[in-house]
């Protein structure tokens, strides 16, 4: 392989983002190297060089900060995200460094950490932490509403547990952003799934009920289960559904939810669905339905 054919490969495997270490390690001379700068080959771009034949786009600003960053840098939180498959909208650039690490990036975020021994990664050309460490610095670094969006999420794809993420508490006692990490385990530790449940059962404390499940089986009388509900009352026979406002919802996704609740309907349980609206902006209308339910179940049983 000529130095040429190295140094293409190499570049094609990061993206055409590159350092001028990189390139004089993968078969480049220093004087192919500025041959290659004088001809336009190649340009600077955010403090590295692209190929002039490279198309920019947020992938290439996230390489760009990472390989900045240094040889020890990893992509963590909501970049290494979005890496995994989770996107959670652009943001700056989020990198995991060694703690001495003294530089500045513009448009990214270091998180210089004593504590970095976790397994790392590579995906889509770049090293990034584990998934779990991700999804903890996502965490520790969003404010509370987009923390909720992500512990929502992560919860629902299985990628963590209430758990995982107090073990990471205790791991991580003295770093940046405990706070905020410490409020998204009480919020995964509530029983619920998803903010809007979070938030529909503090209305129902609130509100004096009791007797509630949240997330419960609920099978028939010869034990067949009919679905999980949000928020079961098994004594009443009443299911609260509800669709967060991270809730995102397809074809598939809606026919189980009608299915199911068609299922339950016919079993004789009464099925009350709210929307992430209903719960902030007319909680008082919520309580009084879940009322006028709970009523009419009592008066049945009589």
């Amino acid at each position: 392989m000529t130095s040429s054919d190295e140094f293409r490969k190499f570049v094609r495997a990061s993206g055409g983002v590159f350092t001028r270490v990189g390139a004089l390690a993968h078969g480049m001379s220093e004087r192919q190297f500025r041959t290659g700068s004088a001809n336009g080959e190649w340009v600077r771009y955010r403090g590295v060089w692209i190929l002039t034949t490279t198309n920019p786009s947020p992938r290439t600003v996230t390489r760009a900060a990472l390989l900045r960053a240094g040889p020890d840098a990893r992509l963590t939180g909501n970049s290494a995200l979005f890496e995994y498959g989770l996107d959670l909208g652009v943001g700056p650039v989020t990198i995991s460094v060694p703690e001495s690490t003294s530089r500045r990036i513009s448009g990214a975020v270091l998180l210089r950490d004593r504590d970095r021994l976790e397994k790392t990664h590579s995906v889509n050309g770049m090293l990034v932490m584990s998934r779990s460490r991700s999804i903890v610095d996502a965490l520790r670094l969003a404010p509370a509403n987009i923390g909720l969006s992500i512990l929502d999420e992560v919860l629902r794809r299985g990628w963590t547990t209430a758990q995982e993420l107090e073990q990471w508490c205790e791991r991580l006692r003295t770093h940046r952003g405990l706070p905020a990490l410490r409020a998204r385990v009480a919020d995964a530790q509530s029983g619920t799934l998803a903010e809007s449940e979070r938030h529909l059962k503090r209305l129902m404390k609130r509100a004096g009920f009791s007797g509630w499940v949240f997330n419960a089986e609920i099978r028939s009388a010869t034990d067949e289960l009919l679905g999980v509900g949000d928020c079961v009352h098994f004594t009443l026979k009443i299911v609260v559904e509800v669709d967060g406002w991270a809730w995102h919802t397809d074809r598939q996704r809606f026919q189980r939810d009608r299915d199911r609740q068609n299922a339950l309907v016919h079993a004789g349980w009464t099925v009350l669905r709210f929307t992430w609206l209903d719960l902030t902006d007319h909680p008082d209308r919520l309580i009084a339905s879940i009322s006028r339910a709970i009523t009419q179940a009592n008066a049945t049983s009589i």
